[in-house]
């Protein structure tokens, strides 16, 4: 299933219609060409999802120039297969056709086979994904199966193909003889589809980049299509039926819009939807954390992957919403979130996060290691807990899934009080034994086989968490949180990023084999400068200036701004040649809004006027079409909320061993204001020429004074600086919110 992606417009569906119709032209039944030996190559692959498919007897090469090389000597078409090893339907596709020898002899005669891991190349799938829609006038998703002239033009393609033909479904033996054998005689057709192709993917980029004058509009905007977007009834977005993607930087933002802008039906919307997760079928009721998506409006069918940055952005919004309200609920989510993620998605001894964990054991689970029968629930717990555990977790007789219908996904479908008023027993009662029986289910649960994590750590998925982390310590005070961030972030330094600042996307096995992405950039460097508040270290803030120099001079589009994916490449494979430009969050925060948030944090913190410039030009870059952005806009305001209406930058200046610093510093942490930034120095250390213009002046006064002291400011203006944390709580919250657009 695929992530969502901003509308289709009217002239990519006419697009659509004419490019399906002549791709399936090619695919007229003619005599396959004469086979040749070709020998999967997959077994010394970095990528686990590749490794995987080694022994397929499908001939899978390596996307890279030997490939490349081999089809056009050959003069055949490329079979390009794109997935993820937590995607359900690749597997199923693995099984159906990959694995069947007679359909693999069919591809391995007519084509060169050419298989990739969506997670290890974003960059790859990002620009095939693209290219799918301009042939179907669809969204795209996993598995991805894209057939390409030698060169990597696309001319036909769609997700999951059957073995065979189903109904008005080609199946793989259709495309493996048709397009395969008739490839070199439709040269005509398909010149005329590619072009086709490129012609609207080329506009497209530039339409969706088109820049703009940044104003109070642009962000005004996404916020209304987000507060239009929420789903009244069952929380979340989209009142529809269809699927349901958690979208935390959406939340974020109408938590911050909405305290701003003095809104609270806004404010009450997002926090209703994070209510309504930590109820429903997204959640992992047992062992934590979040599902990728819901297959329903109601939540209460999930896709059973989990995925880092699900995590992340959740973690941050619940985190949001106990520093705005204080309500108990939203900090337990948090932490039920890194308990999860601190027992099946890190590394404990190596430092490090995990990417993802699959959903399924088999393809013929259904999702069973997350979902409880009856009989199963009644096999594990007394009778006196069972007896509360079923209405609590709406475990009935006739369960949620297509597949295997006594399965229950676990929700809250009655609360103590509820079940309390229904069984005669009284709360405090209802709730020992829901607490009990939980415990024994969760043991049961981690007495199963797991479903498989993986375990590369990639470098943007890497930063998010830290982030998370690091916000946790902040909000929560939560020293083990601070310190794993800590960790990993030097893991992160030590074996992905080279001593001139060059990022490398991942690390597995003692290698970083993929140059990394301005994502990784972007995403490492903003992780850097949160680091540095929280610790004071500063190289940590010197990395972060390094590697967003060394992104400036690979990545910027002195054209136009913002920051591409990829550095110019002549050699580039396909339409890796087409260099790309993302703003949107789909399925990670959009690259050039994170990029630009973090230059705006390197202004505030550094007073270098070019970060600031920087982001301006950034932001700038997208203002044409943000707009329309909707929920997909959600990082992208908030960077620009964050350029446009400073946020409050509370500097303390105390001797690091006298509790009264540490008071200051955490009345900061703790209080809600989208944005603010907070850094701690010790006046026997720093030197005050390098305090933030504003700041300096005024701690001059005080100086050999060793009275902890608070400074908050908002832009060039700063109040009187403060020995109270109540007084600095007060001016995090309040200071300079007149001026706000």
């Amino acid at each position: 299933m695929s992530e969502e992606v901003p509308g289709v417009t009217a002239r990519m569906k006419w697009f659509s219609s004419t490019l399906v119709a002549l791709a399936l032209s090619t695919a007229a039944p003619l005599a396959p060409m004469a086979p040749q030996e070709l020998e999967n190559e997959l077994a010394g692959a970095t990528s686990p999802y590749l490794r995987s498919a080694a022994d397929q007897p499908v001939a899978w090469q390596e996307w890279g120039p030997d490939a490349f090389a081999l089809a056009r000597e050959l003069d055949r078409p490329i079979w390009l297969d794109i997935g993820a090893i937590w995607c359900h339907w690749c597997h199923v596709m693995d099984r159906e056709s990959y694995e069947n020898p007679e359909l693999a002899a069919l591809i391995n005669a007519g084509f060169v086979p050419i298989k990739v891991d969506r997670d290890e190349r974003p960059d790859i799938d990002s620009r095939y994904q693209l290219a799918h829609q301009a042939l179907t006038g669809r969204s795209g998703g996993w598995p991805l199966t894209m057939f390409l002239t030698a060169d990597g033009t696309p001319f036909a393609g769609g997700t999951y193909f059957p073995p065979e033909q189903r109904g008005e479904t080609l199946g793989v033996r259709e495309f493996a003889t048709r397009i395969g054998g008739g490839y070199r005689d439709r040269q005509g057709e398909i010149g005329e589809v590619t072009a086709a192709v490129m012609e609207w993917i080329r506009p497209v980029a530039r339409m969706t980049n088109a820049s703009g004058t940044l104003t109070p509009a642009v962000p005004r905007a996404i916020t209304a299509d987000v507060r239009a977007a929420f789903d009244p009834l069952h929380g979340g977005f989209g009142a529809q039926p269809g699927t349901k993607f958690p979208k935390g930087e959406a939340i974020r933002l109408a938590l911050a819009r909405g305290v701003l802008d003095g809104d609270p039906e806004m404010v009450r919307s997002a926090l209703q939807t994070l209510k309504a997760y930590a109820r429903s079928g997204l959640r992992d009721h047992l062992l934590g954390g979040f599902f990728r998506y819901s297959t329903n409006r109601e939540l209460t069918v999930p896709h059973f992957e989990k995925m880092d940055y699900v995590q992340a952005a959740l973690l941050q919004a619940y985190l949001d919403a106990y520093r705005l309200t204080g309500e108990v609920v939203y900090a337990e989510v948090a932490r039920d979130i890194m308990r999860y993620v601190d027992a099946t998605m890190s590394d404990p001894e190596g430092g490090g996060f995990y990417p993802h964990q699959d959903a399924d054991l088999s393809l013929d689970d259904d999702g069973s290691y997350f979902t409880w029968s009856v009989t199963q629930l009644e096999a594990v717990v007394t009778p006196e807990e069972a007896r509360v555990l079923a209405p609590h977790f709406g475990v009935e007789s006739r369960g949620e899934m297509r597949e295997h219908p006594d399965q229950n996904v676990l929700r809250v479908a009655a609360t103590p009080e509820e079940i309390a008023a229904e069984t005669g027993l009284s709360v405090e009662e209802v709730e020992e034994r829901i607490r009990s029986g939980t415990r024994t289910m969760r043991a049961a649960r981690l007495a199963q086989e797991a479903p498989f994590v993986e375990k590369t750590k990639y470098t943007s998925r890497n930063a998010m968490l830290i982030v998370a982390y690091l916000d946790a310590w902040e909000t929560l005070g939560d020293e083990h949180a601070r310190d794993f961030a800590l960790r990993t972030l030097d893991l992160v330094l030590e074996t992905n990023v080279q001593d001139d600042w060059t990022v490398h996307h991942a690390h597995d096995e003692g290698e970083s084999p993929v140059e990394g992405t301005m994502e990784d950039y972007a995403f490492l460097a903003d992780a850097l400068v949160d680091a540095w508040q929280v610790s004071g270290r500063d190289r940590y803030l010197r990395a972060a200036a390094g590697i967003m120099d060394r992104a400036e001079a690979l990545f910027r589009d002195e054209e136009d701004g913002g920051f591409f994916d990829r550095p110019p490449d002549r050699q580039a494979l396909g339409l890796l040649a087409e260099r790309r430009k993302d703003f949107n969050d789909a399925p990670l925060p959009g690259t050039n809004a994170v990029a630009a948030r973090v230059l705006e944090k390197l202004y505030l913190v550094t007073s270098d006027a070019r970060w600031q410039e920087l982001a301006e030009e950034t932001l700038a870059a997208f203002a044409g079409t943000a707009q329309a952005s909707g929920t997909f806009g959600g990082s992208y305001a908030l960077a620009a909320e964050m350029h446009l209406n400073k946020p409050p930058q509370t500097v303390v200046i105390g001797p690091a061993g006298n509790p009264l610093t540490g008071e200051l510093a955490r009345a900061a942490w703790t209080t809600y204001r989208p944005g603010r930034i907070v850094a701690s120095y010790d006046p026997g250390v720093v030197a005050l020429d390098s305090l933030p213009e504003a700041v300096a002046g005024a701690a001059r006064v005080f100086e050999g004074d060793p009275v902890p002291r608070a400074y908050v400011c908002v832009g060039r203006t700063c109040a009187p600086p403060t020995s109270s944390p109540e007084e600095v709580a007060r001016l995090v919250r309040d200071f300079g919110r007149d001026g706000i657009r």
